[in-house]
C-alpha cells in the first residue's frame, strides 16, 4: 500500500463529532482518575499548576474573555464526572461564565506563595499570581 492510499483512507476514517450530553461512558484515563479519587477523595494529587510568567499591567477583562473562550472551545474544561447507579459517567456541560478571583500574594515568598495557591482544592481554579517584584 503506497502512502498516498494511506493517507486517503485516514482521511475517510475522519473524527465525527458525537451527539447529545447525556451520559458517557469513561476513557480508560479517567477510570483510572475515578478510581484513585474514591481511594483519596480529599487528595490534591491531581491538580495541576501552570505558571505563567508576565510582566506589565494585567488586563484581567482579556484574560478572564480569553479564558472563557478556551472553556468553551474544549468539553475537557467542561466535564464532570458523576456516578450513576454505581457506575461512574462523564457528563459535559455547555459553555460557563469564567470567574476569576484574585488573592494578593505579593507579600509572600514565592514558595509561600505558591503553596498558598494550591492549598484549597477546587477542581478548576484560575489564580493569577504576581511576585513583590512584579514578575
Amino acid at each position: 500500500m503506497s502512502f498516498v492510499t494511506e493517507c486517503s483512507a485516514a482521511k475517510a476514517r475522519s473524527v465525527t463529532s458525537r451527539s447529545g450530553s447525556g451520559p458517557l461512558p469513561l476513557s480508560v484515563s479517567q477510570a483510572r482518575l475515578w478510581y484513585l479519587s474514591q481511594l483519596a477523595p480529599d487528595s490534591p494529587a491531581f491538580n495541576g499548576l501552570v505558571v505563567i510568567r508576565k510582566t506589565g499591567r494585567l488586563d484581567v477583562e482579556a484574560l478572564r474573555c480569553a479564558l472563557m473562550e478556551v472553556v468553551a472551545r474544549h468539553e475537557v474544561w467542561r466535564t464532570a464526572l458523576r456516578t450513576v447507579d454505581g457506575v461512574p459517567h462523564q457528563f459535559v456541560g455547555g459553555p460557563v461564565e469564567v470567574d476569576l478571583s484574585f488573592t494578593d500574594l505579593t507579600d509572600l515568598a514565592p514558595g509561600d506563595a505558591v503553596q498558598r495557591a494550591i492549598g484549597s482544592p477546587p477542581p478548576i481554579r484560575w489564580v493569577p499570581m504576581t511576585s513583590p517584584t512584579g514578575h
